[in-house]
């Protein structure tokens, strides 16, 4: 049985990254002596020399290419690459691969050098920068809610599964349009209201809730020992009190009487 065509694509890419990753970490190791086979190779072996020739003119035909369709020349290409000191303008990560030009498509003007994933990233939001700061709010407008989440309720990390919809409880409403939103003033920056009852705090306040009756009706079960001992309270009731004490009193006498007295026996006369 075969395995299926998405496995096997995995697998390959798989097997590519461990072997790109294995040759990466081989040249940084012995980077000069490399370099030193290399310009040796280049220098007696013809075909060698070929090969790199070519792979040099087909470098120069893309930056003939850039120069055809964006008008930049090898010069202007190199000077800003060099203005922005080898970073992506967006994600300010150093260049990889030859970057992508940046271009204006209403009027064709170049601005600015990208890597591909921010060249494509800011083409699928069509450069319009209203969407970019929508974006921007909505991602700063989770990420706080997020750290209120996890800041509120600590213990509940493990309960991952609760954990991933409890952001579904959040008023988004300050993120929709304005026919969508409610009349009251809402912060649109992201920011988040002052502490409001998530998912997690609801959790934390109900077992909270819940131990505090638990342990006001064990109280309740469970009265002062001191007031089982007394039968009645003096101080609500002096006559009452009053009555115990004289009761207490004839106990006592009628205890001392009979310590005192020797214990009849059957047919003693009185």
């Amino acid at each position: 049985m075969t395995n299926p065509p998405d496995n096997e694509d995995a697998k390959n890419a798989a097997r590519r990254e461990r072997k790109n990753a294995y040759a990466r970490a081989r040249y940084a190791a012995k980077r000069e002596q490399i370099t030193a086979q290399r310009r040796h190779r280049y220098a007696t072996d013809p075909e060698y020399r070929a090969e790199k020739l070519a792979r040099g003119k087909r470098n120069r035909g893309k930056r003939d290419w850039i120069r055809r369709k964006y008008g930049l020349s090898e010069q202007d290409f190199d000077r800003m690459l060099a203005r922005q000191h080898g970073l992506c303008l967006m994600c300010w990560k150093k260049f990889t691969r030859t970057p992508c030009v940046d271009h204006s498509h209403a009027t064709q003007l170049v601005r600015a050098l990208l890597c591909t994933n921010c060249n494509l990233g800011f083409g699928h939001f069509f450069e319009n920068p209203k969407f970019l700061r929508r974006a921007a709010d909505c991602a700063e407008f989770f990420t706080a809610y997020e750290q209120e989440i996890l800041r509120a309720d600590p213990p509940a990390l493990p309960e991952a599964g609760r954990l991933r919809t409890a952001l579904l409880e959040v008023d988004i409403t300050s993120l929709l349009p304005p026919e969508f939103r409610t009349p009251q003033p809402v912060d649109a920056r992201g920011k988040p209201p002052p502490r409001k009852i998530t998912a997690p705090t609801v959790a934390a306040t109900t077992i909270i809730q819940a131990r505090k009756a638990e342990t006001e009706k064990h109280a309740q079960s469970r009265p002062d020992r001191r007031r089982q001992s007394r039968p009645h309270d003096g101080a609500r009731d002096p006559a009452r009190a009053a009555a115990a004490v004289r009761t207490g009193r004839a106990s006592v006498r009628r205890q001392a009487a009979s310590d005192r007295a020797p214990p009849r026996r059957r047919g003693d006369r009185r």
